[in-house]
């Protein structure tokens, strides 16, 4: 398994990064984002949905579920306030990841062994001012 390896100390180089992932996603593509809170889940999406032509994405934490129109359908889904496996299939998960688009899921530990064969995006504080983010693909 290849794993890319990056580290940013400035949102610039996080939307550099992105948006250089932002070109290998395809329709049908799941990806995880795992990392603290401020890590810059939220932020790493909003650069790729920038990317696609969609502005202002947002996080969904409320909401769970956030629909993006854009060069692509992206959907942006938060688990981070689901405490039951349940309560993920009771949204319909099984219908939206039929949906052609691109998903992005963040806190999707709950879930990870439903999801095979997806972009994983993991944030983590080197320091203050520096993060390190590794992408590879769980199998």
């Amino acid at each position: 398994m290849e794993i890319l390896e990056f580290k940013s100390s400035a949102l610039q180089e996080t939307e550099e990064i992105a948006k250089g992932f932002a070109q290998k996603l395809k329709l049908g593509d799941v990806v995880l984002l795992k990392g603290e809170l401020g890590a810059g889940k939220t932020f790493f999406i909003s650069c790729i949905c920038e990317y696609f032509g969609i502005k202002d994405a947002r996080s969904p934490s409320f909401k769970i579920i956030n629909i993006y129109e854009g060069k692509v359908k992206i959907y942006h889904l938060d688990f981070y306030r689901i405490k039951d496996k349940e309560e993920i299939f009771q949204l319909g998960i099984d219908e939206i990841l039929n949906e052609e688009a691109i998903f992005f899921i963040e806190w999707p530990e709950i879930f990870m062994d439903y999801l095979k064969n997806c972009w994983v995006v993991e944030f983590e504080f080197e320091n203050e001012d520096t993060r390190k983010i590794r992408i590879y693909k769980n199998e």
